[in-house]
Formats: structure tokens, sequence, C-alpha cells
């Protein structure tokens, strides 16, 4: 013990790398002191995660047969507007959504702060304060496991200087830093110590083909498809190791060949790890395998890509406001030693995982900055970095130019955070014109949020500001009560009503209501469905905004702003749902409105 610590001091003394390392740890330490940590570790999403803790070790019911404790510690302790976290499954239990691969990584913290709740008499509820501050605190850990590994990845290949700088061009030009300080709570902090472990381990086993290094690049690599399913991409990593020519191809499959028994005890521990979430389900619905994710209005399409929003929109682009990522793409061009190790496993992987990340109908990824889906790969990414650094650092005159560039990078990478951690930079919503408008201040600009895209939570309709596209009427009359409570109305795609990404829909009709019908009852339904199955539904109440008149004809009018839809093919519907009292009305007409010179 005194000899390794003796040894890291010296490391310390001697290393560069070492030095910026611990730098960086500080660094990443300090921040939230002066900008606030996160107010709830255990929310939203997070919530969804380690959900799987309390009711299994405490509640006892991991299956969900009675939410009355989830649904209490949301109401508590404010975790979350609505309980989205999980879904009905057919045999009356509820499954939750997200797969159990972050409970496994928060678990060791939150048996700690159950001791901690127990010797502090906190509510040993699963969500007291000292749940959150332990698992604050493995954030922080992963934090430094992850670094730590990467440092060691990249002293593999390269001199201290270069892994040195390497290191902090990636955490500080990129978005690494804003997800670290303002989003620790999410898989990705965790998913970059697991690549960090899987290239760490991948190149171990390369250099001795050791069946513990087999092992755990098995464990590391189920554990991560078991956070989220579609890291499996990883497999490209150990796979394609090494590989740059059909020399290297024949040499590696020879060494595949040679060592299959440890393959196949690898995708044994893969399996295993993977297992947990089957058993889950089996114990809560019924199947081994299950679809948990049940929202309609967001999911994987993979014929529908989004790839250059994705990349390059000023809502999220990735290379737009994280363009340091375009550096290891050149790299691939450059002849530098390291580059056979890790060229192709890097190409396949970007291929398959920025495509299959902007099939995502949500391709912008809520609340974030840059593209977060991204960032947990960028220990791959690094060895990149660092060879494009240690290229450059060789060649003249013409680094004189390249340092300076990637330290502008660096630089605006570091000012974009620190807009967003002080709301200049808002989560979303941003236009062509608001990201010009703020670019470089330090101060919002007066009237800049209103160049931001419409805020569909807050936005009441303008008709000066918007011009029709669409209209359809029904004119007969229709006469609803009793078991005949659905009226005719319109399933149309949402393509056919607009030329835009959202549009105003506007219901017209007239109708008698007869006195003795309850008006609050009678709905006006606009939804959309994708493959027949409805989201985005909004019921709105006949008389919520126009006190009724019985006995008379009255005209009604009501305006709905489109959900963002998942494909264009998607069904907009719009009728009226007596809910068996009596209505009667005629003339149903809808209009769609999309934004003027547009």
């Amino acid at each position: 013990m005194i000899k390794r610590l003796k040894s890291n001091l010296k490391l310390l003394r001697t290393d560069f790398s070492a030095q910026v390392l611990l730098g960086l740890l500080i660094f990443l330490a300090v921040l939230p002191l002066i900008y606030g940590f996160p107010s709830k570790f255990i929310a939203y999403d997070t919530f969804g995660y380690y959900l799987y803790l309390p009711q299994f070790f405490i509640e006892g019911d991991i299956a969900l047969s009675d939410p009355s404790a989830a649904q209490y510690a949301i109401d508590h302790y404010e975790l979350s507007h609505v309980f989205y976290q999980a879904h009905d499954a057919e045999n009356g239990n509820l499954v939750i959504q997200y797969s159990s691969g972050m409970a496994l990584v928060f678990l060791p913290f939150f048996l700690i702060g159950h001791c901690f709740a127990w010797m502090l008499d906190y509510p040993m509820d699963g969500y007291s304060a000292p749940y959150h501050l332990a698992l604050l605190i493995g954030g922080y850990f992963y934090t430094i496991v992850g670094l730590i590994l990467l440092r060691k990845i990249l002293r593999h290949f390269f001199n201290p200087l270069v892994s040195g700088l390497t290191l902090v061009v990636l955490l500080l030009g990129t978005n690494y830093l804003n997800i670290q300080t303002q989003s620790i709570g999410m898989p990705h902090i965790y998913l970059f110590a697991f690549y960090s472990a899987l290239i760490y381990f991948t190149i171990k086993w390369h250099q001795e083909q050791k069946l513990k290094y087999a092992i755990f690049i098995g464990i590391v690599l189920g554990w991560m498809v078991l956070i989220r399913p579609t890291e499996i991409f990883a497999v490209f990593i150990p796979i394609f190791w090494g590989i740059y020519d059909k020399v290297s191809f024949k040499e590696k499959f020879q060494l595949l060949w040679k060592n299959y028994r440890m393959l196949i005890l690898c995708a044994l521990a893969a399996g295993l790890m993977i297992s947990i979430q089957l058993v889950y389900w089996k114990h809560t619905t019924g199947f081994w395998v299950y679809n948990s994710y049940r929202n309609p209005g967001e999911g994987l399409n993979l014929d529908h890509p989004h790839l250059l929003k994705f990349l390059f929109s000023y809502r999220k682009g990735w290379l737009l406001y994280t363009p340091l990522m375009f550096l290891p793409f050149i790299a691939l061009f450059l002849k530098t030693g390291s580059r056979n190790k890790w060229m192709w496993p890097l190409i396949l992987f970007s291929i398959f995982t920025i495509y299959v990340s902007s099939c995502w109908s949500a391709w912008w990824y809520a609340a974030s900055f840059s593209q977060r889906t991204m960032m947990q790969s960028y220990p791959l990414f690094a060895l990149g970095i660092g060879a494009l650094i240690q290229y450059f650092l060789n060649k003249g005159k013409i680094k004189l130019v390249v340092f300076p560039v990637i330290g502008l990078f660096v630089v605006l990478s570091v000012f974009q955070t620190w807009q967003f951690m002080v709301h200049i930079l808002p989560p979303d919503r941003i236009t062509k014109e608001y990201y010009w408008e703020v670019f470089g201040q330090t101060k919002l600009p007066d009237g800049a949020y209103d160049l931001l895209s419409i805020d569909r939570e807050t936005a009441v309709f303008d008709p000066e500001k918007y011009e029709e596209y669409w209209s359809d009427e029904i004119v007969k009359e229709q006469h609803l009560e009793g078991v005949n409570e659905w009226g005719e109305g319109f399933k149309i795609p949402f393509e056919e009503t607009c030329n835009q990404d959202y549009c105003w829909y506007q219901v017209d009709f007239d109708a008698y209501v007869p006195e003795g019908s309850d008006a609050h009852q009678i709905l006006v339904v606009c939804h959309f469905t994708y493959v027949d199955q409805a989201y985005a539904y909004t019921p709105m109440n006949l008389d919520q905004d126009q006190e009724t008149v019985y006995n008379e004809w009255v005209h009604y009018t009501f305006h709905w702003i489109s959900a963002p839809v998942r494909l264009p093919e998607d069904r907009f519907f719009a009728f009226i749902w007596s809910r068996q009292e009596e209505i009667i009305f005629k003339n149903f007409k809808v209009t769609s409105f999309v934004e003027k010179d547009r």
C-alpha cells in the first residue's frame, strides 16, 4: 500500500498527464460549488433508472403491483411532474420503462445512503437526502475511474505531453464538461467510464490473451447494453481492434479462432449481465422479452433518420456545438502509429451509432447541450484527438495554425458551456437567429427569447403570425347521445395538413346543447396516432373557453398546437366525444395554420 502510494506520488511529480488529470478533477469538483449542484439527483429519468432499488430492497415489490410508495415519493419529494417512468403491463403490474443497468451502477451508493439514513435518522424510504448525496458521490467516483482509465489508455499510445493535452481538449472542448456538472445523474458519465474500461481491457487482452481480460470485456459490454441497448455497437471495439488491412484482418481472425474458448466465455459473461433484464421482465410481465418503452409518440424509426439535424442543426447539432469532434475523423487520414489499432473500431462505431441515434424521433434528446447521446463514447474518439495532436506537434509551421484553431474550439466550448449554465443558451428551442444573437454575449440581449422556436407549453394562437394552409369541413348535422357518443371527425396524415415542423389547428363548429346535458363532460379531442396508437391526446372541454348557452345554436372555436410528430405520415385526429351527454352539431371544420414568411 505504501509502495503504491509512493509510486503514485512519483507519477504526479514526473508525468505531465497525471498532473493535468489531477488539475481537471479538482476543477470538476470546484465548478459545482460556484454554479451549484443539481437540486435533485433522483428525479425524472434518473428516478426511473433508480426505481428498481427502493422497490426491491425497501418495498419488496419490484413488479410495482402496488405503486403507492413510488407515487408518494414523486409527490412528497417532487421528483417528477407525472409518473411516466413505468407503464401498465398486461397482467396488472407496472413495468419500469428503463432497463436495469443504471440501478446496478447505483446499488453500492444506494446501500451507503441507506446506512446513513438509518444513522442520521432520515426516512429510510430510498429518496431522502442521504440517498441523493450518496448517489452524487457515486457520480464523482465514476468520473474519477473513467478519467484515470482514459489517461492510462492515452499513455499507452502517447507521451505525457500529448496525453495531457488530449485530456484538456476532450474535457474542456466538448460537452463532457456540461454533462458532468449539470447532468451527472444521467447514464452518460457512467458509460464514459465503461467505454474507458472496455478499451483498457481490449488493449490488455491483445497484449496477452488472459481469460480474466476476456471475462472483463464480456461483463463491461453486457453491462453497457443493460444500461442502454444501443451501446451494443461498442462490440466493434474489441472485435475490430488492430485491423487495418487484409493481413491484419487475417491475423485477427486467427487470433480469435485460436482463443475461441475465451470468446465463448466472454459472450457468456455478457449474456449473464443482459439476462438480469430478462429475469426482471419475466417476473414482472410474464414474458422473457418485453417492450417496456410504451410511448407511441417517441421511439426508434430506422427508416427515418435525422442525420443533418443531429449533426449540424442550431437546435442541437453535435458538430455545431462540439466542433472539436471533427478532429478524430481528420486523424483517420493521418499516418500515425496508433491509427492502425483504433481506425476500424472508430469508423464502424461512428457510422452505426450516429445513424441509429439520429433515428430516434426526438433526435434532440431533451434538455441538454450538444448531443449528450454521443458523450459516453468519447474515450474512443480521444484516441483520434491524441493522434492528431501528436502528428501536428512535429509538423513545423503548420502547427502554428492547427493548435490555435484547436484552442479556439476549446475556448468556444467552455464559453458556451458557461452560457448554458447561466441560461443564455437554453437547453432547447435554439434557432439560427437566436444562436447568432447571443453568440459571444455575456448577458442576454433584449428580445432574444423572441427568436427561439415556439414553446408549445405556453404558446397562444396569434392570427397575425399565421396563414391558412389546409382546411376541410363536415357540413352534415350530427346528433350524439347515450352510447352514440363519438362524432364523425377527421383523420389525415400530418404531412398533408402542415408543411412545417408544427402548425396550429383551429376547430370550428355550430352546436346545440339541450338543457340537462353537462357541457363540461363534452369534449373536443385532438391527437396524433403512430401505428394506430394515440399520442399527444388532448381533450378540451366544451365550456373551457366560453360559457355554455343551452337550447340555442352557438358557434364554438378551439385551437390546438401540434405536438412533435414521430413521423410525417402520422395521422392527425379531430372529433367530438359526448361521453353520453346530448349534443347536436354541424359544420365541423378543421383548419391548419402555419407561420408566415418562413
